[in-house]
């Protein structure tokens, strides 16, 4: 996991479109202020969830039209190992 800064909307566009030179860099699990981030490209998807063991389900929202999703868990949750 890597601690980051927010990601623009400029990279949620490249991202969608396949243009980003570095997906990785916004997509998949972060830390940003302390909490634990996770996004996923899912261009087709009407919705999506983190599910985490036996914690339930973290519901994710939809950053960007292209299908770039976000879900901050609770920050009981942010000491997940890599």
């Amino acid at each position: 996991m890597t601690t980051m800064k927010l990601a623009s909307d400029r990279a949620f566009a490249a991202i969608a479109a396949g243009r980003h030179p570095d997906p990785f860099s916004v997509l998949g699990p972060h830390v940003i202020g302390g909490r634990v981030v996770i996004r996923a490209c899912l261009p087709a998807a009407e919705r999506a969830s983190v599910v985490i063991g036996g914690t339930g389900e973290v519901p994710m929202v939809r950053l960007h039209a292209g299908g770039v999703y976000e879900a901050k868990l609770p920050a009981a949750l942010a000491d997940i190992p890599d």
